[in-house]
């Protein structure tokens, strides 16, 4: 099973789990490719750790955003100008 099948995995199992799809070489998969497939994150390898850390970080609090206005009553947060 590559990489991407164990993501697609993953999505269909949990389609809210964040992915980070991290690869070394894919002609088949680039970061345009893996958005639409739904994934959160592409890394090509070698990763520095400090690049890995940021995506994490990225997609995490891009996913507590949306699970926090997901939660929320239709109209909360509006704002009257």
């Amino acid at each position: 099973m590559t990489g991407i099948q164990l993501a697609q995995e993953i999505k269909k199992i949990r389609p809210d789990l964040p992915v980070i799809l991290c690869t070394g070489f894919s002609d088949r998969m680039n970061a345009e490719q893996s958005e639409a497939m739904g994934l959160q994150g592409f890394v090509m390898k070698p990763v520095i750790k400090t690049e890995i850390a940021r995506k994490i970080r990225w997609v995490l609090d891009k996913s507590a955003h949306a699970e926090s206005t997901a939660s929320q009553p239709p109209g909360a947060g509006d704002q009257d100008a």
